[in-house]
């Protein structure tokens, strides 16, 4: 597989654009399985629990196709770092994504390329707002020692 994908309830994989969660069942749907513990989440969970810390958002394929998230477990019998698509996220947004992705263009400022960059994109990319829920999932937490 190219890149990881969301985890149905039953255990499939499903494609990101094939899990439509929304507010109203967002509590429902597990829409990632821990790799190393099993835990289920919900797309509530990750936004908001403080057992799940969202790092950062990367492309992951050379070509630019595919962005993901990157979170940490952080509960002292897991610890692992797991990614899920970005494109699960948009019923959430508190904005309408741009219709194109700039990604590799000269427009591009090349947040997405490098997870430790933090920066808001200020260009009207797919992406832009996906960057800037990042930091609102950022916000929502309050850490949990491990």
């Amino acid at each position: 597989m190219p890149w990881p994908l969301p985890i149905t309830t039953n255990g499939a994989i499903a494609h990101p654009v094939t899990v439509r969660l929304s507010k109203d069942n967002m509590s429902e749907a597990a829409a990632k399985i821990c790799p190393g513990c099993g835990a289920a989440f919900t797309v509530e969970d990750l936004i908001e629990s403080p057992e799940v810390e969202p790092v950062g958002i990367q492309f992951v394929d050379t070509k630019l196709l595919h962005n993901v998230y990157y979170f940490n477990h952080r509960v002292a019998q897991c610890g692992t770092t797991f990614v899920v698509a970005v494109e699960l996220f948009t019923p959430f947004l508190q904005e309408e994504p741009a219709p194109e992705s700039l990604a590799g263009t000269d427009l591009c400022e090349n947040h997405c390329r490098n997870l430790d960059d933090q920066s808001e994109c200020q260009q009207g990319c797919r992406y832009a707002s996906h960057r800037r829920f990042l930091h609102v999932m950022k916000q929502k937490r309050v850490p949990v020692a491990l």
